[in-house]
């Protein structure tokens, strides 16, 4: 309130002073009129209307070229720093599309164990050093993807609702030495590695593999990230630069929210070479607002 009371004042008087300054031509040109014709001016008086008129229109003068300098003043101030708009994304993560396409693989590798004929025990062992693809090691891999879609769906069941989180990171200009952290109030950030998801099996007769966690491909930079750091309630990157033309995203991996059922604030604070200090930003997440949805298939390498 004190500052906004000290920007008024200021405006006021530097109005005050645009306002002399107009007000002083009026006289002025009567002091060098009255000098070089000093006879017809003298008694020659200001008309009444048409000088309070003019003392009306240097005030709204006034005024108009104070707020223009002010205008253009904060212009060039904007023009001069970076400006940072930042989207963050939240959605829930499942894993239909993940179970359905391990259904299809196993519908897959059924019809084509039909193709391999039934080997006998000597066979079995031949074919086993090294192993290669065979009616039976085909089955047992079924039976793994099985086991492995059972361990999805009791881990999706069991746990808490796993939110999926992306920042967006739009400059108004080209920026470097990009300082981003963010905090929660409650819950955990949690890396890939932290969610322990159930691992894809790997056929003992072909080098597949295993299911990895990377981030979708957006359009944006993959710029390079130092200080990559992330805790409970704390998680930091630096990104070497940011162009305005394409926005850059916090992590190039993704990143997950825990036990937030109850709501959270997600505090951001952003630093850079041409940034004026801190800026900060503040959202709040709702998980029950949440209806977005983020399959494991689309964060798999």
């Amino acid at each position: 309130m004190i500052n906004e009371f000290k920007l008024l004042l200021n405006f006021i008087r530097k109005c005050l002073l645009q306002w002399f300054s107009i007000l002083v031509f009026l006289p002025t040109v009567y002091d060098l009129l009255h000098a070089y014709f000093p006879e017809p001016i003298k008694s020659f008086e200001l008309p009444y209307y048409p000088t309070v008129a003019f003392v009306l229109l240097s005030i709204f003068l006034s005024i108009y070229r104070t707020w223009r300098e002010e205008y253009l003043q904060n212009i060039s101030v904007l023009e001069k720093y970076s400006e940072f708009h930042l989207t963050p994304k939240f959605s829930n993560l499942v894993c239909d599309k993940k179970i359905a396409e391990v259904e299809e693989e196993i519908l897959s590798l059924r019809t084509e164990m039909e193709n391999y004929p039934q080997l006998g025990v000597f066979d079995l062992i031949a074919v086993s050093f090294p192993p290669s693809k065979n009616r039976e090691s085909i089955s047992k891999y079924i039976k793994e993807l099985q086991d492995y879609q059972e361990d999805l769906k009791k881990y999706f069941t069991g746990n808490y609702q796993i939110i999926v989180f992306e920042l967006k990171i739009e400059s108004s200009k080209y920026d470097e030495n990009v300082t981003i952290r963010s905090t929660l109030d409650k819950g955990s950030f949690l890396d890939s590695t932290d969610l322990e998801l159930p691992w894809k099996p790997t056929p003992s007769y072909h080098l597949y593999s295993g299911a990895s966690l990377a981030p979708a491909q957006p359009n944006t930079t993959l710029s390079y990230r130092t200080n990559i750091y992330i805790s409970d309630t704390d998680a930091q990157a630096d990104i070497a630069y940011i162009k305005k033309e394409q926005p850059a995203f916090f992590f190039n991996d993704p990143i997950f929210l825990l036990d937030i059922s109850q709501g959270t604030e997600l505090n951001v604070e952003i630093t850079s070479k041409n940034s004026n200090g801190i800026k900060k930003f503040l959202f709040n997440i709702d998980p029950l607002s949440i209806d977005q949805k983020t399959d494991l298939v689309e964060i798999e390498d």
